[in-house]
Order: C-alpha cells, then structure tokens, then sequence
C-alpha cells in the first residue's frame, strides 16, 4: 500500500504536547465554524512548518475538516429553517460539473509526482495569489461569463487536490454568487466545503489505497464539538469581514514563515 512509504513520519501530531494539539484544533474548528474555511487553509501550512508531507496533512486534516463541516452545516440548518436559505443550485452544478474531476486529476498528480514538488514553496504562492485574487476579483465574479467561472472553479479543484489550498478561492467564489449576504453566504461555503472535503477525501482513500486518518478521529470528539460551539457563538460578535481578514492574515503568516524554510 502506498502509505507503507509514509509510516516514518519526523512528527506525529498525536504524539505533540496534548494540550498543545488540543489548542490548535479547537482555534482552526472554531475558525471554520465562523467563515466556512479555515481547517485545510490554516492547517496544511501549519504541518508543513512541522515537517508533515502533504500525504499525511491530507490523511489527518480532511477527516477533521469534513465531520466539522458536516456539524455545522446541520446546525445551521436547524437553526435557521424559518428563513428562506437555500443550497444554490448554480453552485451545486459548478462543484460537481467542474470541481470533483479536477480535484481527482490533483490527487493523481500528487501521487505521481509527490516527491519531486516543493510543497513550502508551491503553498505559499498558492496562499499569495489566492488573498491577492481575493482582493481585486471580488466584485468581477458575480457577472463573469460561464467558460471562467468554470475555469475558476476548475483550477480551485486542481488546488485542491494537490495542495488542500483552494478554500479561500472557493469561499471567494461562493460569497460573490450570493452577493456577499451574510447567511446564505456562510450557509453556501459551508456546503461547498462540505462536498468538496467528502468528494476529497473518497477519492484520496481510493487512490492511496489507503484508510489513513480514520483511526485518528477518535481523539476529536471532544475537540470537534467544542471548536464548534465556540464558532458560533463568537460569530455573532465578530463581523464577517473581520473574520475573513483574521484568516487571510494568518494564512500569510505561515506563508512567509513557509517561505523561510525553503
């Protein structure tokens, strides 16, 4: 099995200070639980910093980012039943049309050529051009024409499935199709998210020939619920935007950080 290669990790998060662990996990659930993002975002360039090969960040995160999403978007819908919030069904038909395939072509390239890709270096300029595109796209997506909005989502699936790095252009495309309305944008995010986690981590577990990462659940029922509980609350005091530019400039943190290590 290909993970055989992978058994000799320099680090192994479960076996970090507890407490520590606990920490991190809890801020990036939290985090997701807020804007929708933030697990894959954050996390994978965090491992990185500790030496992690995107194999085993894959292995770990996606788990962790899909039973969070998956909460949260069933809290969500609960909570809000009365209002009129929907799936959007041009999002639904974009990310199984255009982001699935990509994604599994990613996950190819990765397993063919994971050792021959600089990982710090290719994260980072992903992480740099996505806030950039961010910033200057927002306002363009809404009345792009259909070729690139499939292009865009294509490449976020391609992103993804090499780097686990397509969230923030992901939540930039969704949030600009609902006109950047609080709710129905989160909702929407969340969703995409979900799928795009689910659809990844199948595809990752079939082409690895591997069930990396389903053992380490176990320790995350405590951690999962409470980062949860914690982004909910928190979201009501902090205003969409903020939190958005708190996870963009932690992004270019370890950006820079990762930079440093090349």
């Amino acid at each position: 099995m290909y993970m055989d290669n992978h058994k000799n990790l320099k680090v192994n998060l479960f076996m970090i200070d507890n407490n520590i662990v606990f920490i991190l996990l809890t801020c990036l659930i939290t985090l997701q639980s807020m804007a929708g993002v933030g697990i894959l975002v954050l996390g994978t360039p965090l491992l990185l910093l500790i030496d992690y090969n995107m194999i085993d960040i894959l292995g770990i995160l996606l788990p962790i980012s899909i039973l969070t999403s998956l909460i949260n978007f069933l809290y969500f819908k609960l909570k809000n039943k009365k209002m009129n919030i929907e799936i959007d069904s041009e999002i639904k038909k974009y990310l199984f049309l255009t982001c699935g395939p990509s994604i599994i072509i990613g996950l190819i390239i990765l397993k063919l050529f994971d050792q021959y890709i600089n990982f710090n270096l290719f994260v980072s300029v992903i992480i740099i051009s996505s806030i950039y595109l961010v910033i200057k796209l927002n306002k363009k997506i809404l009345n792009a024409k259909k070729n690139l909005k499939i292009f865009l989502l294509s490449l976020i699936g391609l992103i993804h499935g090499i780097t686990n790095s397509g969230g923030t252009l992901l939540s930039l495309f969704v949030s600009a199709l609902q006109k950047n309305k609080v709710n129905q944008s989160r909702y929407n995010i969340t969703f995409a998210y979900l799928f795009l986690a689910i659809f990844q981590y199948i595809s990752f577990l079939i082409i690895f020939e591997t069930k990396y990462g389903l053992n380490e659940l176990k320790l995350l029922f405590l951690v999962i619920p409470l980062g949860v509980i914690l982004g909910n609350l928190l979201v009501k005091f902090i205003r969409e935007k903020l939190y958005k530019i708190i996870i963009n400039i932690l992004a270019l943190i370890s950006a820079f950080f990762l930079i440093l290590k090349i």
